[in-house]
């Protein structure tokens, strides 16, 4: 989880002895992407009674109140194309929507994996990895997202239907108009980390437009924008 960074640790960070990484800053809304098996938790959040199969929403991290100010739980809410996700149930991903300027539409950009659900082939046997509890490390948190990872694929799956579903909007996006509709699947990606020796190729990717900083990020074979 994230912690406060201070001066007397600026020296730590660039020496390179600890394993350090750099991203892009994204001023985003922060979530927590929870995936449930509804059979399993029926007529807990957004699953009623009757309900089967997996999952997915948004767990804000702020707490909701009643009208006397009493905590009564967290904000949970589906999103689009969260029952086509099929995360496996257990996982549970840290994150942040941030509106992209190219396909105008949010995005869900994912940086750490705290809990993971493992299905087992042979048997389809599901046994949740809890990564932070189990104090792993980061470096060995992110490998969950790497390409060819079972979870990788389920979030690849959002990049695919993004781009089939927002092939019209796209040319009007690209003719000066607006685009990305409201009901197609949500985008989900991942944050690009680099060694905090490497931070050039975080800054590389940066550009101005029209007074404007932007960060490319590449949400797919081909590249997209993003403030």
């Amino acid at each position: 989880m994230p912690v406060n960074m201070m001066k007397r640790n600026i020296a730590d960070v660039q020496s390179g002895g600890l394993a350090y990484f750099a991203t892009e800053k994204t001023d985003g809304e922060r979530q927590l992407l929870v995936s449930m098996d509804l059979t399993a938790e029926r007529g807990l959040g957004n699953g009623g009674a009757g309900e089967s199969g997996l999952a997915a929403v948004f767990v804000d991290r702020s707490e909701e109140l009643n009208r006397h100010g009493h905590r009564v739980g967290f904000k949970v809410r589906k999103f689009p194309g969260a029952d086509e996700l099929n995360l496996p149930a257990g996982t549970v991903l840290d994150g942040e929507l941030v509106y992209n300027l190219s396909i105008k539409k949010e995005v869900f950009m994912v940086f750490d994996v705290l809990q993971v659900g493992v299905v087992n082939p042979n048997d389809n046997a599901l046994q949740v990895l809890n990564l932070v509890r189990d104090g792993v490390p980061f470096r060995q948190r992110l490998a969950h997202l790497a390409p060819g990872t079972a979870l990788r694929a389920c979030l690849d799956r959002t990049l695919v239907h993004a781009v089939a579903d927002d092939a019209d909007a796209a040319a009007t996006i690209a003719a000066g108009g607006g685009g990305g509709g409201s009901g197609s699947p949500l985008v989900i990606s991942t944050k690009k980390f680099v060694p905090s020796g490497k931070i050039g190729k975080i800054m590389s990717n940066m550009s101005t437009h029209n007074g404007h900083h932007i960060y490319h990020i590449p949400l797919s074979s081909s590249s997209s924008s993003s403030s």
